[in-house]
């Protein structure tokens, strides 16, 4: 079937490269790209879409070139240029430690969803919002050190993190969803 070949073609795929010209990369868009390992972005996006890299499992690096006005990456993670929000860390990226850089203000939606390698995070103290699902079946995650700073927990931050035994909630959170 038609469809059949289409998914097996969509299946092999293992580099992403967003053309220039592209402005906007949507919702969900990348869902299911299990084999792609690295994506590059181009200068000319402007806008990227909520879980778009959802069941990348491969996926240990993103790019961003370096003419782009409104995204970076540092060390292979997705930020927004100023770096204030941490867009999307690799669900492929094998690091079983990471440390949010100091001057990250918000975690974003679903930014660490299904990284199973992760034991360990610690949050700079800069961050004040961690958004919707953003450790969402971080299933390793042992241990997170939150933010003194921390004002907000979104809906579903640690759903289905069974590894984790337990967490301190600062006393600056004034809202847990």
């Amino acid at each position: 079937k038609y469809s059949d070949v289409m998914t097996d073609l969509f299946n092999q795929i293992t580099t992403i490269e967003i053309k220039e010209r592209i402005t906007a990369i949507g919702d969900y868009s990348m869902k299911g790209l299990t084999k792609a390992t690295e994506i590059t972005i181009s200068k000319t996006v402007e806008r990227i879409g909520m879980n778009v890299f959802e069941d990348c499992r491969s996926l240990s690096t993103i790019n961003v070139n370096s003419e782009n006005e409104y995204f970076i990456s540092i060390e292979g993670i997705l930020f927004n240029h100023d770096k204030t929000e941490l867009i999307q860390y690799p669900i492929g990226n094998t690091r079983t430690q990471y440390q949010i850089p100091n001057g990250v203000n918000i975690i974003g939606d679903y930014s660490f969803h299904y990284s199973s390698f992760l034991t360990s995070i610690q949050i700079s103290n800069s961050v004040t919002h961690i958004n919707s699902h953003a450790f969402y079946f971080c299933s390793s995650l042992k241990s997170i050190e939150l933010s003194s700073q921390l004002t907000t927990i979104g809906d579903g931050s640690f759903d289905h993190c069974i590894s984790l035994a337990s967490i301190v909630i600062p006393e600056n959170v004034v809202s847990i969803g």
